[in-house]
């Protein structure tokens, strides 16, 4: 065998190397598997999956994060923080922190629940206890 073509076989074996570790990596460690939501439980998980919308199958690396946080924070407004994560074989980790909320807004007939930031967290026809 020449000296080109021992090269060669090299440069191919370790081509088909790199591309089997590259599928088996992509293939079974960054594909969504899991989604586990922690932290303070105030919405039920089918919600919070319903607007995270990651499926069995996506890539780990390419699914969108701080959109779907900024997404829970908006349309679900008892959550003060969410936080994703990802963790390696194939889990997604949605972290909530509840708001708190700390006084009662009487206007316009009705009363508003408020936190510490003055986010509205909901409208009511009375004043909730303890506010």
């Amino acid at each position: 065998m020449s000296l080109f073509q021992r090269r060669l076989l090299i440069v191919l074996t370790l081509a088909v190397m790199l591309g089997g570790t590259l599928f088996l990596g992509e293939s079974l460690l960054l594909r969504v598997t899991d989604v586990r939501v922690t932290g303070d439980a105030v919405y039920p998980e089918e919600d919070i999956r319903a607007i995270c919308g990651y499926k069995t199958g996506d890539n780990l690396l390419l699914i969108p994060r701080a959109d779907r946080e900024e997404k829970l924070e908006n349309q679900l407004p008892y959550i003060a923080q969410a936080k994703i994560s990802i963790r390696i074989p194939g889990t997604v980790v949605v972290h909530l922190t509840a708001a708190q909320p700390v006084c009662a807004i009487s206007a316009g007939g009705g009363w508003y629940v408020v936190d510490r930031e003055g986010k509205v967290l909901e409208a009511r026809a009375d004043p909730p206890e303890g506010l």
